[in-house]
């Protein structure tokens, strides 16, 4: 008979194999066996190590504008190779890879983490890297709102995307036309 002492986590023992399910890589755990009864009962006590891997990573930044480059830290436990899958169609096999997103999007990326010695694979999805679109500020010079076609709006491309800003348009003299 097969018992499992002080378990922290899901960990559960077959009372009839000794077989551990549900154990956390890199835990060791008591086990007794116990046979016979009464007078002629015999326990024994072992640790055992479940060897197991835990894929884990963080990507810095997680947001901004393209082409956005993302440094992934691997955190891994027990792993020896890695197949990266950046949400684009692309994949590297760096332990830490550093990829640049070129396309306005959110991305998921997944981590495969393997076990050589073990053949065992875990993975890890992180939701999401967020891309937006680069804008360069261009402010025009002049305008002349005469109603002809040409050069009629005054547009201050990007201007949207400032968090703070404030506009002072003055007349060809300068006297202060407007404030935006």
């Amino acid at each position: 008979l097969y018992a499992l002492l002080n378990v922290n986590d899901a960990a559960i023992i077959d009372t009839a194999t000794g077989e551990i399910t549900n154990g956390v890589g890199g835990t060791t755990y008591t086990v007794t066996y116990t046979v016979g009864e009464g007078s002629c009962e015999n326990t024994d006590t072992v640790m055992v190590y479940v060897d197991g891997i835990e894929a884990g990573f963080t990507a810095t930044p997680t947001t901004g504008e393209a082409p956005l480059d993302v440094d992934f830290t691997n955190e891994s436990i027990l792993a020896g190779s890695y197949v990266w899958v950046f949400g684009t169609g692309d994949s590297s096999e760096l332990e830490n890879p550093i990829y640049t997103y070129e396309e306005e999007g959110e991305y998921n990326v997944t981590l495969y983490a393997y076990s050589d010695s073990l053949g065992c694979v875990d993975t890890v999805t992180f939701e999401s890297i967020i891309v937006k679109n680069s804008c360069e500020l261009h402010i025009p010079t002049a305008f002349t709102p005469e109603g002809d076609g040409t050069n009629d709006e005054w547009v201050i491309d990007c201007f949207d995307r400032s968090e703070e800003g404030s506009v002072i348009v003055f007349n060809r003299w300068g006297n202060r036309f407007m404030n935006l």
